[in-house]
């Protein structure tokens, strides 16, 4: 199971890369699963399963997300 992450833009999907990147958290750009619907085409798969850690640092630093959702991918 994996967390992913959703976008409405790509520019808010190369956000969430680079935030990614800048604080260390490991994942990557993938093309949006069936799951998570349309979008800007891009989703974001995080490496690490703490969801709840994720989504803590996401809503403090006002990172933008269509759908943040586990999925067994």
């Amino acid at each position: 199971m994996k967390l992913v992450a959703g976008f409405e833009t790509t520019n808010e999907a190369l956000f969430m890369k680079n935030f990614c990147e800048n604080k260390k958290i490991k994942g990557e750009l993938i093309p949006v699963p069936e799951q998570i619907g349309a979008g800007c085409g891009l989703a974001f798969r995080f490496e690490n399963e703490n969801f709840e850690k994720i989504k803590k640092i996401l809503d403090k630093d006002h990172v933008s997300y269509k759908i943040l959702k586990v999925l067994p991918i």
